[in-house]
């Protein structure tokens, strides 16, 4: 996964997905050919959301509408509450260190 971080309001000017060819090239070696690309956003999608055009429509699905069309245009959306519910019952960041170690030893065994 490449992901784009975006802490500005300008979050929509980033799509990482432009990007990933040009970040790829700067590798000897390729680290991937098949990527998903992401976003981070300490905002929420819905955030300026407008309300409904018509009475069939409902928020949720204005919504939903939204976030599929940003999907596509950024990958996987990891807004202020997607990142919240990730982090919720994980592991505590002081442990992050630990894990990553773990992970890395664990990766080097199976090469």
């Amino acid at each position: 996964m490449y992901g784009q971080v975006a802490s500005g309001g300008n979050w929509k000017g980033k799509p990482v997905s432009v990007e990933i060819a040009g970040f790829q090239d700067w590798f000897h070696t390729k680290p991937g050919e098949h990527i998903v690309p992401a976003i981070f956003i300490p905002f929420t999608q819905h955030h300026g959301q407008p309300e409904p055009v018509s009475d069939d429509d409902s928020w949720a699905d204005v919504l939903l509408d939204r976030c599929r069309a940003n999907e596509r245009d950024y990958g996987l959306m990891f807004d202020r509450l997607r990142i919240a519910e990730l982090f919720h019952g994980g592991p505590i960041l002081l442990d992050a260190n630990v894990w990553v170690d773990g992970a890395i030893s664990e990766a080097k065994e199976a090469a």
